[in-house]
């Protein structure tokens, strides 16, 4: 896939998030968006990285501090590897901290520059799947002020 064409559907699933977001908790969220990966110890198979770094897609190494408070560029260079990309990517309404709306991002282990083995074609912007604010997590979320 196209860096092009997969930033286009990484921000539709920004704006699908967002807006379902609002929906559930019926209130604004922040318009910018920052992003952190979920469940980044998956990818440590075999050999575990030094302490303080973890493995995430491409078998690239990061410092832990890498992986959080990303913005939508930065998320989407490290989701897309030599034009492949994970074949299901899901975005969690994960919070909001003053301005920013949170999103935190878990992907499969598996990439591919294939799109017929993307999940949630159905939703419009594949490989992309949007899961909005679990009830336990409406905590996370500050309603805006005047």
């Amino acid at each position: 896939m196209d860096k092009a064409e997969f930033r286009r559907r990484l921000d539709r699933a920004v704006d699908v998030s967002r807006r379902l977001a609002e929906r559930v908790l019926g209130f604004p969220v922040p318009e910018q968006v920052r992003f952190h990966f979920g469940e980044l110890s998956r990818y440590e198979t075999g050999k575990p990285p030094p302490a303080g770094k973890v493995k995430i897609l491409g078998g690239r190494i990061l410092e832990l501090g890498q992986t959080r408070d990303l913005d939508a560029s930065t998320m989407g260079r490290y989701l897309q590897v030599d034009e492949k990309v994970p074949v299901w990517i899901n975005f969690h309404a994960a919070g909001s901290e003053g301005r920013t709306y949170l999103i935190e991002v878990i992907t499969s282990e598996s990439v591919t520059a294939d799109e017929s083995l993307f999940y949630h074609r159905h939703e419009g912007y594949p490989p992309f799947h949007v899961l909005g604010p679990a009830a336990a997590d409406f905590h996370l979320y500050r309603k805006p002020g005047p």
